[in-house]
């Protein structure tokens, strides 16, 4: 997982898969990909204190899952 490690960039969470959880409060945020391989990129949102999953190769429209939490690795896993 040191591997995926990225330098943090910012970028806009536009769309969630599940939309009805955390994806208001998170997409309202500034929020980084702090992770990353070919598939998935882990978020942070330093103002909220929490890490979410997410997707895309646009960081001005990243899709998170839609779940958000102070736990990195539960997050980064799915």
């Amino acid at each position: 997982m040191l591997s995926d490690v990225l330098e943090p960039f910012k970028v806009a969470v536009t769309a969630a898969s599940f939309p009805e959880y955390d994806f208001v409060e998170f997409s309202g945020s500034e929020v980084y990909a702090i992770a990353g391989d070919c598939k998935h990129t882990l978020l942070f949102s330093p103002t909220l204190g929490k890490f979410a999953l997410g997707w895309g190769e646009n960081p001005e429209a990243m899709t998170m899952l839609g779940f958000a939490s102070d736990d990195a690795l539960a997050e980064w896993r799915g």
